[in-house]
């Protein structure tokens, strides 16, 4: 989608933004407020044992047992030594976390099952030198439980006059509410709203316990990838969960793809191209899908702009090769289709420019081959 932002799914580990490669794990930047949150204890401690574990509850496969002495314990540690698991260091196991013994570390660990404590690479867990924000973070928590935080942010679409297009942007003045704990609040996303950032909303001082966070947008906002318009939050009362809602433009196209003859024809591409060009587009701008057996093709969740529908249509990058009329193809007898835009024509001059606004839904855009494009 144009100029979307990459999809946040906060509430869980694993998440697609500010990602980092480690030991073939990928996995986001937790914040030290993040990682209170999903944890059950976190201290300093120095690793004086790393044994590996045999029995089959072992937690993710074939995990390593890791014994500590507690060097400062901030919460969910009563002991001077404490027992965390960590997954398989082989493969992509994002539960392993690779400690050394005699090495000190900034621990966060979530309890699993068995109330089996671990700690893994996209759990907010440091190597201790390399921690100095972490470790002010931790200590200047209070004891109290009721100063958990849910923040975030809106993101959708809006039209710049000046520019006279549609772009992704971050939404002032939209509504959410928060319940739970005999909490009923109502915000509203924006700069105006408590010194907050564009599109940024916070609740503060929040009790331990479970949440319902619900944003309200208008009716032709939908969400392709995300986790849609209600988010379920558990909160430990010490840390934070960030909640950030990236809406996609119910816009869609349906059709059909047939011969000369009428008859059905499946699992050809139909792809929707932005008519003009622009310097920031990529591969994200074009949309691709196949006909189903029925000849029905189905394109959701189109970005505001013009496009150009067809078949064969996407011009390739000046790096990808292609099969020319010189060239071998892979398929012996196949040879390049030429371009088929709406409404049936070559010409990409006669191709008629669909336009996507806010909450457009097309149907009857049915394209005709004289020949099967499976070829």
């Amino acid at each position: 989608m144009k100029n979307r932002l990459v999809l946040i799914l906060i509430g869980t580990i694993f998440v697609l933004a500010g990602t980092e490669t480690v030991l073939g794990c990928w996995c986001r930047h937790v914040t030290d407020c993040e990682a209170a949150n999903r944890s059950e204890a976190a201290f300093v401690g120095t690793v004086l044992e790393i044994k590996s574990i045999e029995s089959k509850k072992a937690y993710y496969g074939s995990p390593k047992t890791i014994h500590f002495q507690v060097d400062e314990p901030f919460f969910g540690v009563q002991t001077r030594q404490i027992t965390i698991q960590t997954g398989s260091e082989e493969g992509s196991d994002c539960s392993y976390f690779p400690f050394q013994v005699g090495e000190r570390y900034i621990v966060f660990a979530a309890k699993v099952e068995d109330n089996i404590l671990y700690a893994g690479l996209c759990g907010g867990t440091k190597v201790f030198p390399k921690a100095k924000k972490t470790l002010e973070y931790l200590r200047s928590l209070p004891d109290s439980t009721n100063n958990g935080r849910i923040y975030g942010s809106v993101h959708g679409v809006r039209f710049n006059n000046g520019a006279g297009l549609f772009e992704g942007t971050y939404l002032n003045g939209i509504r959410l509410s928060l319940e739970g704990n005999g909490l009923n609040e109502t915000i509203f996303t924006g700069g105006k709203y408590r010194d907050l950032e564009f599109g940024d909303f916070s609740i503060d001082n929040l009790k331990a316990g479970k949440y319902r966070l619900q944003v309200f947008l208008p009716s032709y906002y939908g969400f392709k990838y995300d986790d849609g318009f209600v988010r379920e939050i558990n909160l430990n009362g010490r840390g934070c969960s960030h909640q950030y809602f990236s809406a996609d433009v119910e816009n869609s196209i349906e059709g059909t793809v047939t011969d000369q003859n009428g008859n059905p024809l499946k699992e050809v591409e139909v792809s929707l191209v932005p008519a003009t060009k622009r310097e920031d587009d990529t591969a994200d701008d074009t949309y691709s899908v196949s006909t189903d057996s029925q000849g029905r093709f189905s394109i959701n969740y189109v970005f505001p702009r013009e496009y150009h529908l067809g078949i064969n249509i996407v011009e390739p990058d000046d790096d990808e090769e292609t099969c020319g009329k010189d060239e071998e193809c892979e398929e012996e007898g196949s040879q390049p289709m030429a371009g088929l835009y709406y409404p049936n024509t070559s010409d990409k001059a006669k191709a008629k420019c669909i336009s996507f606004g806010l909450g457009q839904k097309y149907n009857g855009y049915d394209l005709v081959l004289e020949k099967s494009a499976n070829k």
